[in-house]
């Protein structure tokens, strides 16, 4: 069975797996399971610790390293929700373009399984979300190692970095909770999930909002590019990309460069 393109997603799911992305039930019940999500991580005690121990975390940075880690008083972020169609096109990635046993399921968390909406909000960590800024290269992961070690052994809290070939760059938390969740037949069910911290630098937060659109292109393309953008300088995804790669050695020459400092300071 060849693999069906985005655009003939929806039918192929509803014959094959059960899934009906396109139904205005699910699209309803996904609205209010995410924003119920985002009500309970709000009232959740590792949330408001995490807000809470930001400014003692940016103290014990600036005793170590000297510098600050973000670039102004530390405020808790924000958190955004993912869109229907964000979460129908990870489904359509995960299930197809990225399924390595198609047209079987795809391996998801030990086991083969179909992404549908029965396991949607225990398999996608990213359905709520937020952002953090830190000024130099070496914050994401320091303070991912602190929010680590003040919640563990309580949450079963992870952290990893993140790279892509397009230049992006960015340190990612994700930690547990646990909210009720409505099923396709009207029954709430305490389900596992997780949220998403992203954590990344002052000048790649500026970047990636220029360049976001590159990453979607990449996740949800159905064909070979026409055009070989890596050998068009003029294009606008060649600067993105690029500028992507060459801003985060910049940015660890920088982190270099407040190492030599602070040793020269000390010499003295």
């Amino acid at each position: 069975m060849p693999k069906p393109l985005k655009a003939g997603y929806a039918q192929w799911a509803r014959e094959n797996i059960d899934f009906d992305p396109d139904d205005p039930q699910f699209r309803r019940r996904f609205a209010g399971n995410v924003q119920s999500l985002q009500t309970t991580i709000e009232q959740s005690d590792a949330w408001s610790s995490l807000g809470e121990r930001l400014p003692a975390f940016a103290d014990r940075y600036r005793e170590e390293r000297g510098f600050g880690l973000f670039t102004g008083n530390p405020q808790k972020p924000g958190l955004l929700r993912k869109s229907i169609e964000s979460a129908v096109e990870k489904t359509f990635r995960i299930n197809v373009l990225e399924n390595q046993f198609f047209p079987n399921p795809p391996y998801i968390k030990g086991t083969h399984q179909w992404l549908v909406e029965d396991n949607l909000y225990r398999i996608l960590k990213d359905l709520v979300r937020c952002r953090i800024v830190c000024r130099y290269m070496d914050g994401p992961e320091y303070l991912c190692s602190l929010v680590h070690e003040s919640m563990q052994p309580d949450l079963d809290v992870t952290y990893k970095s993140m790279e892509s070939d397009l230049g992006y760059y960015s340190w990612h938390l994700s930690i547990p909770v646990t909210a009720g969740v409505m099923k396709s037949n009207g029954n709430i069910v305490d389900e596992n999930a997780r949220y998403e911290v992203q954590i990344t630098t002052q000048l790649q937060d500026v970047l990636n909002d220029l360049t976001h659109a590159f990453y979607e292109d990449k996740r949800i393309g159905d064909a070979i590019e026409p055009i070989p953008w890596r050998w068009r300088p003029h294009e606008a995804k060649f600067q993105g990309v690029y500028f992507g790669h060459t801003l985060h050695m910049l940015e660890g020459m920088l982190v270099e460069l407040k190492r030599k400092i602070l040793k020269d300071q000390h010499d003295d």
